[in-house]
């Protein structure tokens, strides 16, 4: 109870993004990187990998790109595996901003799908239909949890896999169950 106190007693929580980040998000991205033995979590307005990668095979300009608010990424693999997309300090109710960071989710997740899959050409169809990128979204009051994968040939499924209500009291819960 003394760390959720002390994390909310911040008068900065609902000032800035960055600050709810700093303060909440990113210490418990970490603690889900350090359970994958060769993932680290890469906070703060990263460059998406994926899309600098598929831009090139495109042969486009690589001046656009993707800033996620973090990201988990294999080392060992080369790969992205999560994105982070705050939309917003804590408590900010914002609905056009939570579209928007779930829409520009979305195209990052497909770019990392799109990176793993011409990495494994020759892998089997099968193997990459059971296969999940993560998209962690907290909003206003939320914190959900979306799968993003291929579940048909050129089918491709948003799947919210965990929600949660986030209050002083629940944010830890969360994260803990």
């Amino acid at each position: 109870m003394i760390i959720i106190t002390g994390v909310y007693a911040h008068p900065n929580m609902n000032r800035t993004e960055a600050n709810y980040n700093y303060r909440v998000i990113w210490p418990f991205m970490d603690v889900v990187a350090e359970c994958l033995p060769t993932c680290q979590f890469e906070p703060g307005e990263k460059r998406l990998q994926a899309i600098s990668e598929e831009l090139k095979r495109q042969d486009l300009a690589t001046s656009h790109f993707y800033n996620a608010d973090g990201v988990i990424f294999d080392d060992e693999l080369g790969l992205e595996l999560a994105l982070l997309e705050t939309s917003g300090p804590f408590s900010l109710d914002d609905p056009t901003r939570e579209t928007n960071d779930h829409v520009k989710a979305a195209y990052g997740l497909l770019v990392m799908l799109h990176t793993i899959a011409y990495k494994y050409v020759y892998a089997d169809a099968d193997i990459f239909m059971r296969l999940k990128v993560y998209f962690v979204h907290p909003t206003k009051n939320r914190i959900r949890v979306w799968t993003f994968g291929l579940v048909d040939k050129e089918l491709y499924v948003l799947n919210r896999i965990k929600s949660a209500t986030r209050s002083k009291e629940s944010v830890f819960s969360f994260w803990l169950a």
